[in-house]
């Protein structure tokens, strides 16, 4: 199964995100693969390729990386696209508020998990929330920033994520309270 530890986003947020992409939408007529809004996250660290008998192993190092942690506020304000606007491939919002917090998650699950076995993440992080995926060619991007009201992280997420032809499919395996 494929595995990602992940940050939920709350249904206001989710809204707002849809609301956006379909200010964007009508901006493009390139084909853009725009993440439905049920399925909008933040993604911490994507794991992979993961055995069922690896759980209890990735289980262990979520919770060693969050023992300390309370639960904290974040935002997003602006929009993006990697590698960059003159090129996109990925159409993104911004971490604002809370950045500091999530970076020393996300650093702390690609150490601990690079130590038992997974992948260590070698580009640089950068949390975001993924909301489109350039299909062909598509050069200097300009489009609005994104804005959203604070809200507050209690918990992160092992999740599974089936492919299908339609969209994505995630099931959380398992949910950890800060």
């Amino acid at each position: 199964m494929r595995t990602f530890i992940a940050l939920k986003i709350p249904e206001p947020v989710k809204k707002d995100v849809f609301c956006f992409q379909n200010k964007l939408k009508s901006q493009f007529t390139r084909e853009i693969k725009w993440v439905e809004p049920e399925n909008v996250h933040m993604t911490l660290k994507f794991i992979g390729e993961t055995k069922q008998e690896q759980i209890e192993s990735i289980n262990t190092v979520i919770q060693s990386c969050i023992n300390n942690i309370k639960p904290f506020q974040i935002s997003f304000d602006g929009a993006g696209a990697f590698p960059n606007l003159q090129y996109p491939k990925i159409l993104w919002v911004d971490l604002k508020e809370g950045r500091e917090k999530v970076m020393k998650l996300m650093i702390s699950l690609n150490e601990q998990l690079a130590d038992i076995g997974f992948e260590f993440e070698t580009r640089d992080l950068s949390p975001h929330l993924t909301i489109g995926r350039v299909k062909s060619p598509l050069s200097n991007l300009q489009y609005p920033a994104f804005i959203s009201e604070p809200f507050e992280i209690n918990n992160i997420y092992l999740i599974k994520s089936e492919l299908t032809r339609d969209k994505p499919i995630y099931t959380d395996i398992k949910e950890f309270a800060l």
